[in-house]
């Protein structure tokens, strides 16, 4: 089964969002703070790294600095705050995707499997 970990403050995402990668077949693991994200990647190990940019505590691209010195596991970020410099950062950083808040559900789950076959090949 494979893991995916959601880094996400907001309830009203985090929960559907949790919900549906369960009901999906996802094992999965929820922060909802910047602070112990970096922790909770090296205790749950995930396949895949869900990352919202705006956090309490470190923000998604600190998470992700810190995340890439000891892995490479797929991120991809998630943001209300759309621009053009942000996805160029998070792409820097080493994101593998970077999705727009509002976004489709199932349209995420597409990428989610897309970028795990892509890390598997």
């Amino acid at each position: 089964m494979q893991k995916i970990m959601l880094v996400e403050d907001n309830r009203e995402i985090s929960g559907p969002l949790i919900n549906l990668l369960t009901v999906k077949g996802f094992m999965t693991s929820l922060c909802e703070c910047g602070d112990l994200a970096v922790g909770e990647v090296k205790q749950f190990q995930p396949d895949l790294l869900l990352l919202d940019v705006k956090l309490p505590g470190l923000d998604g691209f600190e998470i992700c600095q810190k995340v890439r010195q000891f892995s490479q596991i797929p991120v991809i970020f998630m943001s209300a705050v759309v621009s053009t410099e942000m996805h160029i950062k998070a792409f820097k950083l080493g994101a593998d995707d970077f999705l727009d808040k509002p976004f489709c559900m199932s349209e995420l789950l597409l990428r989610i499997n897309a970028v795990l076959k892509r890390s598997m090949d």
